[in-house]
């Protein structure tokens, strides 16, 4: 793949990840401000679940936006297993989040909504190298071996 097609790539899913952006702050205010009023509801609770909301939301973003050509042809339950991966590596880039979010909140003892902020643009380059090259990679095409 060219270093432009990843380019390209990147900045669809930079564009896309505003929908899941949008999701997971609504839910993070809405969770922290009026569900969970204690620190572990607000700085643990709160980011976990606005996170499976903008899983959801950038997954299907994904599939009908960035890598559409990728996954065109699947079946629904192919996409329901990609999704399962999907999730999983995401998991990995909820860390790098969190491990941010938790630390700035620490250092500057900033709003959560400021902490997320900041921690979202390193999760998320980690999200695109993860997304790209591994949940939504091309495919390779081997050759058949025939017998004879």
């Amino acid at each position: 793949m060219s270093g432009k097609a990843i380019l390209l790539n990147y900045i669809k899913f930079a564009v896309s990840t505003l929908c899941g952006t949008a999701v997971d702050m609504l839910l993070l205010w809405v969770c922290s401000h009026y569900l969970f009023t204690d620190y572990f509801g607000q700085y643990i609770l709160s980011p976990s679940i606005s996170f499976e909301g903008a899983v959801l939301t950038n997954y299907v973003v994904a599939c009908h936006f960035v890598w559409h050509n990728r996954v065109s042809g699947e079946s629904l339950k192919y996409k329901v297993l990609r999704f399962f991966g999907y999730n999983v590596s995401c998991l990995s880039g909820f860390a790098v989040k969190m491990g941010f979010l938790l630390l700035l909140q620490r250092l500057f003892a900033w709003d959560v909504l400021i902490c997320n902020i900041v921690a979202l643009v390193f999760s998320g380059l980690f999200n695109f190298v993860i997304q790209e090259f591994v949940v939504f990679r091309t495919k390779t095409h081997r050759p058949s071996q025939k017998t004879k």
